[in-house]
């Protein structure tokens, strides 16, 4: 009898179709029929290629590869909805799977999906303990991360300051709080 694993896939290993890049390198924003390709890299290999063809006048992307021997044909509808800002629209995948409105396509067993279309997947993060989760806000701070963000946004708009300053100002005080937490309990370890 077959063992089955016990590790889950994990979707920042996976092979992904993101819409922001194509909208940025294939102008999808105008009206459109482009056959293109998309290619995978491991270690500097290839690792997989896939045919697109992007219709943004009937609103779909098609997709044409072959999982090992067997070759997939389908399409992914796209959909647009007005942006919240009442300037323009912004634009999903719709998953054929799932139907859900997504701007990444994860491709995990041979499809290019929503994630919740796929069971026994879950992020790295996920896979952590909380112990370990901890450590890794203690070993790897956030800091440097927070301060690289707030080094690029916009600090004030109108002598106020900006929401995106404030949350970030927020998380570094929280980062900054439970590195201090653990430093306490560190301590209290080594007195005892």
């Amino acid at each position: 009898m077959v063992k089955h694993r016990t590790w889950p896939t994990l979707f920042d290993e996976c092979k992904r179709i993101e819409l922001s890049y194509l909208w940025k390198r294939y102008a999808m924003w105008m009206p459109q029929h482009r056959k293109m390709s998309l290619a995978w890299t491991c270690c500097g290999r290839p690792a997989g290629n896939i045919d697109l063809i992007i219709d943004t006048r009937e609103m779909y992307i098609e997709l044409d590869y072959r999982f090992g021997d067997e070759p997939r044909h389908y399409r992914v509808q796209l959909v647009s909805v007005p942006s919240n800002l009442g300037k323009g629209r912004i634009w999903y995948f719709l998953c054929p799977q799932t139907s859900k409105r997504c701007r990444i396509l994860y491709g995990v067993e041979g499809w290019f999906f929503h994630r919740s279309a796929f069971r026994w997947c879950c992020y790295d993060r996920q896979t952590l303990s909380k112990q370990y989760r901890l450590l890794d806000y203690t070993i790897f701070p956030r800091q440097i991360e927070i301060n690289e963000q707030l080094r690029k946004c916009r600090k004030t708009y109108r002598g106020k300051p900006t929401r995106r300053y404030q949350n970030l100002i927020r998380r570094l005080g929280k980062c900054d709080d439970m590195q201090r937490a653990i430093s306490r309990s560190w301590a209290g370890l080594l007195q005892k």
